[in-house]
């Protein structure tokens, strides 16, 4: 099809034209036309020679299922997505990989196709095992784009199929900056994974001692145990990471302190009583 070729290909003036003159195979065959493909690669505009009706379809997908805008992302073609996205094209649609252009845009860290993608995008919808844009960012440590996600104000609570939450992958590969960002939209810190682990226990096990640090200045729940009763302090004793087991013993004490504070506060007042 000649749309997803020159997509593919990066020929920018020529898809302007398919678009411009509103050309597209519009038939359900799924198949790779090798002469159609070959014209297109020699540049012949003779194409409108064959005999298809044809119609602006820049949604239409070949037999992998990739759209013209799944094939200028890919290349990274950021001219072409500008066009692509100017006729509506549906930055939703996902690869047959479950990853949709937003992500992949990601991935490859284009930010300039990022942007572009943004203004359209869902940023809540998740894609292969439930893992969100914002998700994505946070694993790949991508401070710009991580900023430009948390501007639209998404759900930062969303967790992935085994529950894991952009704060969570954020701790767990040590991205201090993002992490603090994140914790900048009021999350919960005490969110745990499907096998029980926390952000402060993942960071207490990977031994990132600033993260554990930001993270007990905002009262995280410290005795949480994983599937397998483990704790945060018990990991970081285990792996022998001092500095985080000696913060975690000093916000166990100043806990315990808190809570017998709490505890006279409320006790009654026999102050009246004689003996």
């Amino acid at each position: 099809m000649p749309l997803l070729f020159t997509c593919y290909q990066g020929y920018t003036d020529m898809v302007q034209w398919i678009l411009d003159n509103e050309a597209e195979v519009n038939h359900s065959e799924k198949v790779n036309n090798t002469d159609l493909f070959e014209a297109w690669s020699q540049k012949l505009y003779c194409i409108l020679r064959w005999e298809h009706r044809w119609t602006n379809h820049v949604d239409l997908d070949d037999i992998n299922c990739f759209t013209p805008l799944h094939l200028a992302v890919l290349r990274g073609h950021a001219d072409i997505v500008q066009m692509l996205l100017m006729k509506n094209a549906d930055v939703d649609l996902c690869f047959n990989s479950g990853f949709s252009n937003f992500c992949r845009a990601q991935q490859n860290e284009r930010n300039d196709m990022f942007s572009m993608l943004l203004k359209k995008s869902r940023l809540d919808r998740c894609i292969l095992n439930g893992i969100c844009p914002l998700s994505v960012a946070s694993e790949q440590g991508n401070i710009d784009i991580v900023k430009l996600l948390l501007e639209k104000n998404p759900t930062v609570d969303l967790r992935d199929n085994i529950g894991m939450t952009a704060l969570y992958i954020a701790c767990w590969k040590g991205h201090t900056t993002i992490m603090g960002m994140l914790l900048e939209k009021d999350p919960n810190i005490d969110l745990c994974n499907k096998y029980g682990k926390s952000p402060l226990f993942i960071a207490s096990q990977e031994g990132h001692t600033d993260i554990v640090r930001l993270l007990l200045k905002r009262n995280p729940d410290i005795d949480l145990c994983d599937n397998d009763g483990l704790n945060a302090l018990y990991v970081a004793c285990y792996y022998g990471y001092t500095t985080i087991v000696i913060m975690l013993l000093e916000k166990e004490s100043e806990s315990r302190f808190m809570s017998q504070i709490r505890m006279l506060s409320s006790a009654p007042d026999y102050s009246f009583y004689t003996y």
